[in-house]
């Protein structure tokens, strides 16, 4: 019998996961959080950009924490942009740190150029992310360096809601009509899936090929335990998506405009890097696992295993 993805289903489900929730322990943003999350990630980006003394851009700064922790301990000039403006932008000012309302993929003609972008679960939520990564690319000085952790769409914990929504993919099983519904059942303001670009692991990868960034890392943060049983249930809607994929949650990486010298041979090889990815995901997974199958795409495209 074919499930009918309602709110009776919805709910069901919620509370089957209540007591083993996707998200234990989810995680706080009051001013003691904020300030350990603004050191572990100043020294994260440290480790990844070598950011002392550097001009930065942090792409969706939010209250701009991040980038005035950057300005105290490593003596980062840092410019902020958001959609939105915040009240904290007007506390404790600086001559480090500017803020600036804004769109990545259409920033301000003034904004310069860069030695390091930086971005936190902010790709996710842009309407033309391809446009936003080239932007960035021209914001980069030749041998700069971009910093971007996103959350990928078909990961199991994609929804941004588990707070409220317990159990893994709700927003591939069901409609963004289902989670306001339930927020209404609970007597809270209707709320949808946090979602705008439905990305792929694979996708960036190929965006970052096309626009001609040299990736310098990269990897996918997977789930440690799949939710078997569950993938079971709904085998006729999950199915349709790579395993691989519904396992990871967050992509990681860091890329580079190339020196001068070197970014025009690989704008003229992107695209041919790009063409064997987009055959690489049209395979079907079953091939696509196979090793000698894998090993001459791979060798064909130049590239590790994603």
């Amino acid at each position: 019998m074919t499930a009918r993805f309602d709110l009776q289903l919805f709910t069901e489900l919620n509370d089957q996961y209540r007591e083993r929730p996707l998200v234990p322990r989810p995680r706080r943003f009051d001013a003691d959080a904020r300030r350990t999350e603004a050191e572990r990630r100043t020294a994260r980006l440290d480790r990844a950009l070598q950011l002392r003394g550097k001009r930065v851009l942090e792409v969706g700064c939010g209250t701009g924490f991040v980038g005035r922790q950057l300005a105290e301990q490593l003596d980062c000039s840092v410019v902020g942009i958001d959609v939105s403006s915040y009240p904290a932008w007007d506390e404790d000012p600086t001559d480090r740190v500017r803020f600036v309302v804004g769109d990545i993929s259409d920033p301000p003609a003034d904004l310069g150029r860069f030695d390091a972008i930086f971005s936190f679960s902010v790709w996710e939520h842009l309407v033309h992310p391809y446009a936003a990564l080239a932007r960035s690319f021209d914001l980069l000085e030749p041998g700069g360096r971009m910093f971007l952790q996103a959350q990928l769409h078909r990961g199991p914990k994609a929804s941004h809601r588990y707070r409220e929504v317990f159990f893994p993919w709700p927003h591939l099983l069901f409609t963004p009509d289902v989670f306001e519904d339930y927020y209404r059942s609970i007597g809270r303001q209707p709320m949808r899936p946090a979602w705008v670009n439905h990305l792929t692991y694979g996708q960036y990868l190929d965006h970052f090929d096309r626009i001609g960034y040299h990736t310098r890392s990269r990897r996918a943060v997977g789930t440690a335990d799949f939710d078997e049983e569950l993938y079971q249930r709904f085998h006729d809607v999950l199915s349709s998506y790579p395993r691989w994929d519904l396992s990871h949650d967050v992509i990681s990486t860091v890329v580079e405009r190339p020196p001068a010298a070197v970014t025009g041979a690989r704008r003229k090889t992107a695209s041919t890097q790009g063409a064997a990815r987009k055959v690489w995901d049209a395979l079907p997974e079953s091939v696509r696992t196979h090793r000698q199958t894998r090993r001459v795409v791979e060798a064909a495209r130049g590239l590790r295993r994603r």
